[in-house]
């Protein structure tokens, strides 16, 4: 039967969407647990793939991070499969797609539901990396266990904003890992703008790789970024509070954005903006790549008149819904060639590894001309859902003031690959590190952290092939830790 409905499917519109949700579905069963009826689901699936319609690559491929992580641990029939996929991926012309994503999206238009929310509308361009094998570590490298939150980092000048990022990207294990195997690459046919955006980044890259290892040798409770704040431009050295979102943004973009492996393997996702016609049901699509999703938080007075606290997986979900335009607000449809009323939603066709999400909590008052903040309470849920795929919460970058232009920066987190129970939570508020008040992220407040207010948050997918252990060159730790000895010293 599943071979007739894919026969069917790969004929019509959209075929990959349609034959692409009907294999990660199954596979969502496969990996469900070791019960007989995951174990049928993967043979099954090795099946449709050895003896059902040919389908194209981008149908497959989405199904890779589950194999290698999950599934050909359990059944002989996935692990074949996996092995057929890495051949066909290497035969075919182009890149190897295993360096992406776990893949999802909701499309509320398709209404195709499972456990109650969208299926995904699985993209071409997968963004999870596959599982990798480390092997003997080099005589030149030094090898660290991924350790808890341990070492804070003093506040130079305001810089709250910039020691709260740099300690989310010390928490990320894949980001610390991958960025000593790293090299930025200058564009083809550089413009000027372009030779410089290389240079600086060459230097971002860097100090990244000296301030993580400064950080990961260190034996004093606290380091400082003093000499990364000296590559940065003259902004973040100015004592002026900068606001983090734009600051994650900026390093982002410097270290190559979703054009290059860094940020691509890590953060870099794909969503598409869909637009319907609501005469002739025509859709017009606007793909965007993107590495971190911004959400709107309601305002305090509206949640205070629904008693109801909003949870991400509630801002996630609203975010992606279809919802009608305003009749006063046509758009002009191609195929009916005039302006009609149009309905909009988005999917996520490809997640990324580590979902960044920024909660929009700052707006202009055009009455006052000047930013107010929203201190909405809002449910920081340990686990959200895209699809069949589960992204857990590993750190979050808090503002605590009462107004926009004013207040402090601090972080609570542990490390992104340590599951619930693994690891304590800890607060990094500058130089210091203590125990955390989860109580924080549970929308009631008391009215002593009323102003305190979850801004940044990161999760990363459960599906993702566990990081080996933190490498190092030999030659940079040693370094480290002599600066770390004169310190002591003086």
């Amino acid at each position: 039967m599943l071979c007739s409905m894919l026969a069917v499917f790969s004929q019509v519109a959209g075929a990959d969407d349609l034959c692409r949700t009907c294999v990660l579905t199954l596979s969502a069963i496969a990996a469900s647990g070791d019960s007989s009826v995951a174990a049928a689901a993967s043979d099954l699936l090795l099946l449709l793939h050895k003896d059902g319609p040919m389908l194209p690559s981008s149908v497959w491929m989405p199904l890779v991070p589950l194999l290698e992580n999950v599934l050909s641990h359990r059944s002989p029939a996935a692990a074949d499969l996996l092995n057929r996929l890495r051949q066909r991926s290497s035969s075919s012309n182009g890149p190897s797609q295993f360096a992406s994503a776990p893949g999802g999206g909701q499309g509320h238009m398709q209404g195709q539901l499972l456990g109650g929310r969208a299926q995904p509308q699985q993209g071409h361009s997968p963004r999870l990396g596959g599982a990798v094998v480390a092997g003997p570590c080099p005589p030149d490298q030094e090898e660290f266990d991924w350790l808890p939150a341990h070492v804070g980092l003093q506040n130079t000048n305001n810089t709250c904003y910039m020691n709260s990022f740099i300690q989310g990207l010390f928490m990320t294990n894949h980001f610390i890992h991958r960025i000593y195997t790293f090299k930025l690459r200058l564009k083809k046919n550089p413009s000027v703008i372009d030779r410089e955006d290389f240079e600086l980044g060459y230097k971002i890259v860097e100090l990244m790789q000296r301030q993580i290892a400064r950080m990961s040798v260190t034996k004093h409770k606290h380091t400082d970024i003093w000499e990364m704040l000296q590559g940065l431009p003259p902004d973040y050295r100015s004592g002026e509070q900068q606001d983090v979102t734009e600051t994650i943004r900026f390093v982002f973009d410097k270290l190559g954005s979703f054009e290059q492996p860094l940020i691509r393997e890590a953060f870099a996702g794909e969503l598409t903006e869909k637009m319907q016609c609501q005469v002739c049901k025509n859709i017009k699509s606007r793909p965007e790549t993107f590495s971190d999703i911004v959400l709107s938080v309601p305002k305090d007075s509206e949640v205070k008149a629904s008693g109801q606290i909003p949870t991400m997986q509630v801002l996630l979900d609203q975010r992606l819904k279809f919802e009608l335009m305003e009749e006063t607000e046509p758009v002009h449809c191609d195929k009916c060639d005039k302006k009609q009323r149009t309905g909009k939603w988005c999917e996520i066709v490809s997640p990324p590894a580590h979902l960044c999400v920024c909660l929009n909590r700052f707006s202009f008052d055009i009455s006052t001309y000047s930013m107010i903040k929203e201190k909405t309470p809002v449910k920081v849920d340990g686990t959200v859902q895209i699809g069949p795929f589960t992204y857990q919460l590993y750190f979050v970058i808090i503002h605590t003031g009462k107004d926009a232009t004013s207040g402090h920066y601090y972080a609570m987190g542990q490390r992104s690959e340590e599951g619930p129970g693994q690891g304590e939570w800890q607060i990094m508020d500058d130089s210091q590190i203590k125990p955390a008040d989860m109580s924080l992220l549970t929308g009631i407040q008391s009215e002593k952290l009323k102003d305190d207010n979850p801004y940044v948050l990161f999760y990363r997918c459960t599906q993702a092939p566990q990081t080996p252990l933190l490498r190092m060159p030999k030659v940079l730790c040693k370094e480290m830790r002599k600066e770390q000895e004169a310190r002591q010293e003086s």
